[in-house]
């Protein structure tokens, strides 16, 4: 009895060391989170007309055709009109700005997650990697004390520096998982095992910013890379396994790479949002030193603001059945998602299913199975009623050839989302041209008759020449269109 009940507590703190979350992790973690969802709601709001409104690429119309189902599980799709949008986006950004404060923080990370929610499925066009996983941080934060440290909602009860519970587990596992299915994936695909998938990432110009330009005249760095972060991403389950300093260093090495990208591919947030996933996993000793270093963020030297009669009646914590409940539907769920993963995954090929499927529907795809070898860019000609022409979409004269820089065709990572699926469907065809006649009408005297879209498509090839092919997708007659009137005029 006695040595079942040592080896049971041996796997007890076993799990423990792996699992547990120092509060402190938490509340950076909170920190970023509030971050990410502001500056996520600002890139958003540049084209707010274009992307969430009637006027834009997406009418709830089209919305409703395409996605069926998704305008009952979004607020923003109640109204397709511009100021109800704006309000719906202040909204999110107080909720957001609770939540970096740590103020009510369970009720903002509830309120935030909801417009999240909303939002994404208001426009599923512009969504990627970062976006899936952003909503399932924000999901599994709901059951863990984020307030705890570094919040307003801190208070004169002693919190505990670590967070053990099957929260904490499924917050760090939701990572790890993300991170092997994507290896997974990659390894059943030719360009990662043979070194040269990063050299076709960065052979897309429309990805490529800052240094990504200088880093892809390197072909041996970047066949150093592919090999290196998929070795990161075979291995991902070291991030749990590993404890201490061992798991700090590894920890190191995914943040070293995220930052790799920000500084060399348009990615949108997606980065940012993996360093702030990776948070969770520092051990104590890391933010033992960052208090040593900035002692105003000590728990001994913060001051701890008295409870209120109502908070001590209703602490910061679910009551302990309404908590019990709460953990077992984590634990359902985590199961769920781990069973998913892993069934998916190990039924692709086997099953008759193409591992980019799989990616798809994960939106983790992140270059996997093996990332796009064509690039492109998108060419608008528009007629106006004397019979000249000029680009509808950068508003300047007809260009055929290969731009400068052709990452300038995609303003931002949404918009190069969002293009890549034009080709989708008639509908979203279709729109985008009404929305482009649309902002003509609005912003010039002289009207256009038509528009036609084409996509120039340059298939990338290592070595020699990459001549270029031009497909027509659509051509639409402009002359019904009226100008927009409420709001505002977005630019592109």
């Amino acid at each position: 009895m006695g040595s079942a009940s040592a080896v049971s507590g041996r796997g007890r703190e076993w799990l423990a060391r792996r699992f547990a979350i120092d509060v402190r992790a938490l509340a950076a973690f909170r920190i970023l989170l509030g971050a990410i969802l502001l500056s996520d709601l600002a890139l958003r709001a540049r084209n707010l007309r274009w992307f969430y409104t009637d006027a834009g690429v997406l009418p709830r119309s089209v919305l409703r055709a395409t996605f069926p189902g998704y305008q009952y599980v979004s607020v923003h799709a109640l109204s397709g009109a511009f100021w109800v949008q704006v309000l719906l986006f202040l909204l999110a950004g107080v909720a957001a700005l609770a939540l970096l404060a740590g103020f009510q923080t369970r009720i903002a990370t509830v309120i935030s997650l909801l417009f999240l929610l909303s939002l994404q499925a208001r426009n599923p066009l512009v969504l990627n990697a970062g976006d899936v996983l952003l909503r399932r941080l924000l999901f599994w934060s709901v059951f863990l004390p984020l307030g705890a440290e570094w919040s307003l909602d801190r208070s004169q009860t002693a919190s505990r520096e670590r967070v053990v519970s099957v929260a904490s587990a499924a917050l760090l596992l939701q990572v790890v998982t993300l991170y092997a299915v994507n290896a997974a994936l990659k390894l059943r695909a030719s360009p990662w095992r043979d070194g040269t998938a990063v050299r076709y990432a960065f052979s897309l110009e429309q990805f490529l910013v800052l240094f990504g330009d200088v880093l892809a005249d390197f072909p041996v760095v970047l066949m150093a890379a592919t090999w290196g972060w998929l070795a990161l991403l075979a291995c991902s389950v070291l991030l749990v396994a590993l404890t201490g300093r061992s798991r700090a260093a590894f920890v190191g090495l995914f943040v070293a790479a995220h930052l790799g990208m920000l500084l060399t591919l348009k990615l949108g947030l997606f980065p940012v949002i993996c360093l702030a996933a990776l948070l969770p996993f520092l051990p104590t000793a890391i933010w033992d030193a960052v208090e040593r270093r900035a002692p105003a963020l000590s728990m001994d030297r913060l001051r701890r603001r008295e409870t209120t009669p109502l908070e001590r009646r209703l602490p910061d914590a679910l009551p302990s059945l309404g908590r019990q409940l709460g953990m077992g539907i984590v634990a359902v769920l985590l199961a769920g998602m781990l069973a998913f993963n892993a069934v998916s995954v190990a039924h692709v090929d086997a099953a008759g299913v193409d591992a980019s499927t799989i990616a798809e529907h994960q939106h983790w795809s992140m270059f996997a199975p093996s990332p796009p070898k064509t690039d492109g860019w998108f060419v608008v000609p528009g007629t106006l009623t004397n019979g000249s022409r000029v680009d509808v979409l950068t508003q300047s004269p007809v260009r055929w050839a290969k731009p400068p820089d052709v990452s300038r065709r995609y303003p931002t990572a949404r918009w190069r989302k969002y293009l890549a699926r034009v080709e989708s469907g008639e509908a979203n065809r279709r729109a985008f041209a009404r929305s482009l006649c649309r902002r003509w009408q609005r912003q010039h005297a002289r009207p256009l008759d038509a528009v036609s879209v084409y996509y120039v498509a340059q298939p990338t090839r290592l070595t020699g020449p990459e001549p270029t092919r031009t497909r027509r997708l659509l051509t639409y007659e402009c002359e019904n269109e009226t100008a927009a009137t409420s709001g505002g005029a977005t630019e592109f």
